[in-house]
């Protein structure tokens, strides 16, 4: 994750190692700053999807966020993937 603009993360990642054998319905992206959350889920269709990103908005600025990222398909949802970012 990065934050190039005020109060905004761009989040990237790849596909889970393994599946499980089912493709992957959906990816919730979680960035958490203390009692601040934001959460946005990413879905089957969508460009974020495909190109496996997202631009989370309405950050607070100046402030350490854990970005967290879950994969969830016919099996069930993976563990998370976390990294931090500050957030400008």
């Amino acid at each position: 994750a990065q934050s190039t603009v005020a109060g905004q993360a761009l989040v990237a990642w790849g596909a889970p190692e393994y599946n499980g054998g089912s493709a992957i319905t959906s990816y919730t992206v979680t960035a958490k700053s203390g009692s601040l959350t934001k959460t946005v889920k990413v879905s089957t269709g969508s460009t974020a999807f495909r190109n496996r990103t997202v631009t989370l908005s309405g950050l607070a600025s100046n402030k350490v966020w854990t970005i967290s990222i879950t994969a969830t398909n016919a099996k069930g949802t993976s563990l998370a993937s976390s990294t931090e970012v500050i957030v400008r």
